[in-house]
């Protein structure tokens, strides 16, 4: 008899929903939503937002996809804080509120969870710029653009 025979057989770690991939009917149902979902989003940067990689002779074609991207973005933002303020004033939530909590909490949340992941990686410095990079982006660009865009439709009032 050796020692491998009679030892136990060894303790099979738990793998996370990411390692094992998504394997519950659930899951894959959410997963078919999320994909189907994203489909028109991806059509419609593919064809707007102009890839530097396939203009080799426009040196500075990468100018304007970080304008068309930041048009996007500011777009975006501005569809989300109008559907927020929509289901606010259906609900009987204050605007202040749901800009607050709701819309802060998910612009700030993916900018959290990369520093994060940055600092645990031994970059700390990149960490804090990233967090405050990403705040003065949000502020003056997304912020800026939704206002911008909002007086436009009013005729010019703020």
């Amino acid at each position: 008899n050796t020692e491998d025979e009679s030892s136990p057989p060894p303790v099979a770690r738990q793998m996370s929903l990411l390692e094992r991939g998504v394997t519950s009917n659930c899951g894959a149902a959410i997963a078919c939503v999320y994909k189907g979902s994203k489909i028109p989003m991806e059509l419609l940067f593919h064809y707007t937002i102009p890839n530097p990689q396939y203009f080799t002779s426009y040196p500075y074609c990468f100018v304007l996809t970080f304008v068309v991207s930041v048009a996007w973005l500011g777009f975006i933002t501005f569809l989300v804080v109008d559907l927020a303020e929509k289901l606010g004033n259906c609900s009987g939530i204050s605007e202040d509120l749901l800009g607050l909590s709701v819309l802060a909490i998910g612009s700030s949340l993916p900018d959290c969870i990369s520093s994060i992941l940055i600092a645990i990686d031994g970059k700390g410095d990149m960490a804090v710029c990233n967090a405050l990079g990403s705040n003065v982006f949000d502020i003056m660009f997304c912020l800026g653009t939704t206002f911008f865009i909002q007086s436009c439709m009013r005729g010019g009032a703020p």
